[in-house]
């Protein structure tokens, strides 16, 4: 599947860290949740498509522009794969 890569974002382990690397994606507007017990669920705001990439797990971060997302879900395919983010709603100065 050849996807319309029109953005970059920065992988990083942390919010603190510098990029282990940044890469050529597809971001677009999402609208979902992940809940967890108690109650407690997170939305998530965006959905980037990529090409499929190992190193990138559900333990990542990502900075779009100045925004910080945590990496909250992935789903693999054939020849790319589908991440959900959360924004992170305190922001690294």
């Amino acid at each position: 599947m050849r996807m319309f890569y029109d953005a970059k974002i920065e992988i990083l382990q942390s919010p603190e860290d510098i990029p282990i690397k940044t890469i050529d994606v597809d971001v677009q507007p999402y609208s979902g949740s992940v809940d967890f017990d108690y109650g407690l669920s997170l939305e998530i705001s965006k959905r980037v498509f990529c090409d499929a990439d190992t190193e990138i797990s559900e333990q990542l971060y990502c900075r779009i522009d100045t925004v910080y997302y945590k990496v909250m879900d992935i789903k693999g395919w054939s020849d790319h794969m589908e991440i959900f983010l959360y924004e992170c709603k305190r922001q690294v100065v």
